[in-house]
């Protein structure tokens, strides 16, 4: 399970849902990076030093998705997960591992996801992940999610 007073990053271009999952994940307590509303604020988002999860909205409109953002977080060993509205066939064509939380996400979803990802990659007590994480050979979804894993 991520640790209290954990970062997560929420990347989401919708600002009602932004607002739906910052308040969800503040009162986990957790603290929140952003949300960021476009794939540049993400970027910069990812790029933050104690960042520890991030959550992804995979359509960020305007032709635009959330790949290259989660492409620098796995480079950076961040874990994450997506909630979106965005099938989860699109999604795992490019990354066939990918945590998938339906809109409208739960918070017992979100609590399942960050508990999910962040066991594939371990916690440290100084808020740094391993540097690799374990590799998985089934599609998951977020458990608690209404879609099967």
């Amino acid at each position: 399970m991520v640790h209290p007073n954990a970062h997560i990053l929420i990347v989401e271009d919708e600002p009602v849902v932004a607002f739906g999952l910052t308040i969800m994940v503040e009162a986990m307590g957790y603290s929140v990076v952003g949300p960021c509303q476009d794939l540049q604020g993400g970027l910069r988002g990812a790029e933050a030093d104690d960042l520890d999860f991030a959550l992804l909205d995979y359509d960020l409109g305007h032709a635009t998705d959330s790949l290259p953002i989660a492409a620098l977080l796995s480079a950076r060993a961040v874990p994450f997960a997506f909630v979106t509205g965005t099938s989860e066939e699109d999604i795992w064509r490019h990354l066939p591992d990918a945590v998938i939380i339906p809109k409208p996400p739960s918070e017992s979803a979100l609590e399942a996801a960050l508990s999910s990802v962040s066991a594939r990659y371990g916690v440290s007590g100084t808020r740094r992940w391993q540097t690799t994480p374990v590799a998985s050979k089934t599609r998951s979804t977020a458990p608690g999610s209404s879609r099967p894993r």
